[in-house]
């Protein structure tokens, strides 16, 4: 058997070598010819693929979605802060500095969450502060001074300290308003004395007396009370307490309050 398979001739070699140098050969060259042409769709699996052998250039434009990054695997550095839009609820942000521009936030525009509606304007809201002293005749401006001017209402007191054993001083209101009204109530309290609660009404006029006070020698009353006016379109509420100090050396009348004015 050995004895068949030896070469009858160094022609027979011959051919047996080149046999082999041409398989070896086309198979070299049908590796290195093989394109995406040659290969079946979906042949190539992941297998197939030496790993990190995947590069940049080898992926397209818009290939990788949401769907194919690990959740939460992405930092700032991965981002181009540049290309990244506004988000929807910062919109009020960009004019948060301009106060006359920017949407309010939340309950900004109220207080106590009230609406500013229900607030008096500053302007709406007056002091009185009236010290008359050394007074010895009414017709001195100011010992009859107008606490309050509002136009249509006005409070205005006297002091007359001429006498000391009959000093005075009168609280009285001009209600001049289409279909106004005047409402008050007061305690007098004498000193050493106890409180009398006073309390009446109006309809409109002028030099309308509200109370007057006519404490003994030497002596003072204290007057707290609340005086309401009411016309159409306005209501007033004044908030005052009164002093008639009848001192043996010199008397004072002292009249301090706020007056609040709402309208509509």
């Amino acid at each position: 058997m050995v004895r068949k398979l030896r070469p009858r001739s160094a022609y027979d070699v011959m051919a047996a070598i080149a046999f082999f140098i041409a398989v070896a050969g086309g198979s070299a060259y049908a590796a290195a010819t093989i394109g995406s042409g040659k290969i079946k769709n979906d042949a190539v699996l992941s297998r197939h693929i030496k790993n990190g052998e995947v590069k940049n250039p080898d992926l397209a434009a818009n290939s990788v979605g949401s769907g194919k990054v690990i959740n939460n695997s992405l930092t700032g550095a991965d981002i181009k802060a540049a290309t990244l839009g506004q988000v929807p609820s910062a919109g009020h942000a960009g004019t948060a500095a301009q106060a006359t521009s920017t949407a309010h936030a939340n309950n900004s525009d109220r207080l106590g969450d009230s609406l500013p509606s229900a607030f008096f304007p500053a302007a709406n809201v007056t002091k009185i502060d009236k010290d008359a002293a050394g007074c010895t005749t009414a017709a001195d401006p100011g010992c009859s001074p107008t606490a309050l001017d509002l136009g249509e209402f006005k409070v205005s007191y006297t002091c007359n300290l001429a006498s000391v054993a009959q000093p005075h001083m009168r609280l009285a209101v001009d209600a001049t308003g289409r279909n106004a009204n005047v409402n008050w109530f007061y305690s007098v309290t004498p000193s050493g004395g106890t409180a009398a609660v006073t309390d009446a009404g109006s309809g409109g006029g002028t030099d309308i007396e509200v109370f007057a006070l006519t404490p003994p020698t030497g002596h003072s009353d204290h007057v707290v009370g609340t005086i309401i006016y009411r016309a159409d379109g306005q209501v007033v509420t004044i908030s005052f307490t009164a002093f008639l100090v009848g001192r043996m050396s010199g008397g004072e009348c002292i009249l301090v309050g706020t007056s609040t004015k709402a309208t509509g």
